[in-house]
C-alpha cells in the first residue's frame, strides 16, 4: 500500500505552522515611535508628524481603554505652520505591538465628523504589552505620519459602572 506523508500526518501542519510563525514573527515590520507624545491633563496625546507638516492630537474614549474592550479614537490634525485645522483629508489609524510584530485583531473604521475631528471605531487592545498608535494623514499633496507611543497600560478589568 502506497502512503503519502501529507496523508499520514496532516495533524502536524497546524502545530508546525504555529511554531514557525512564533519564531519568525508576523507579517508586520517593527515600528519605532517617531515622537515622544505630550500628554495633556485630559489624557490627549500630541505628536508632531515625521515631515513636520502636521500635528496630531489623539484621545481614546474611554481613556484609557480597557484591555479587551472596544474603544474609539478621536483625532484632530492641524497644520504646524498655521496652527489651524488641516481641513478634510484622509486619516488612517492603526494600533500595533512592535515587539510582537502585529496589530489589533479587529478592523477599525475612520470617518470625519462635522466638527473637524476624525473618529476611529472598532479599536481593541487585546493583550498586555507595549502598544503604539500609527497615524497618517494626506490632504492634497501634503502628507505626514506619526507613530505615537501609547503611554498608558490598559486596565485589565472593567471599571465599576457609574450607574
Amino acid at each position: 500500500m502506497r502512503s503519502s506523508t501529507a496523508q499520514q500526518s496532516p495533524w502536524i501542519l497546524g502545530p508546525l505552522l504555529s511554531v514557525i510563525c512564533s519564531l519568525s514573527g508576523c507579517d508586520r515590520a517593527p515600528v519605532e515611535s517617531s515622537d515622544v507624545p505630550v500628554v495633556t491633563p485630559e489624557g490627549e496625546l500630541l505628536s508632531l508628524g515625521e515631515n513636520g507638516i502636521f500635528r496630531f492630537r489623539v484621545m481614546t474614549d474611554p481613556s484609557p481603554p480597557i484591555l479587551g474592550d472596544y474603544f474609539s479614537v478621536w483625532s484632530t490634525v492641524e497644520r504646524v505652520d498655521t496652527k489651524v485645522s488641516a481641513g478634510t483629508g484622509k486619516l488612517s489609524f492603526d494600533a500595533t505591538m512592535p515587539e510582537h510584530k502585529h496589530g489589533m485583531t479587529t478592523l477599525s473604521h475612520t470617518r470625519l465628523h462635522d466638527d473637524g475631528r476624525y473618529r476611529t471605531t472598532g479599536c481593541r487592545l487585546h493583550m498586555h504589552g507595549r502598544w503604539v498608535f500609527e497615524l497618517s494623514f494626506k490632504n492634497g499633496e501634503a502628507s505626514d505620519r506619526t507613530v505615537i507611543e501609547f503611554p498608558f497600560r490598559p486596565p485589565a478589568v472593567r471599571r465599576p459602572s457609574d450607574d
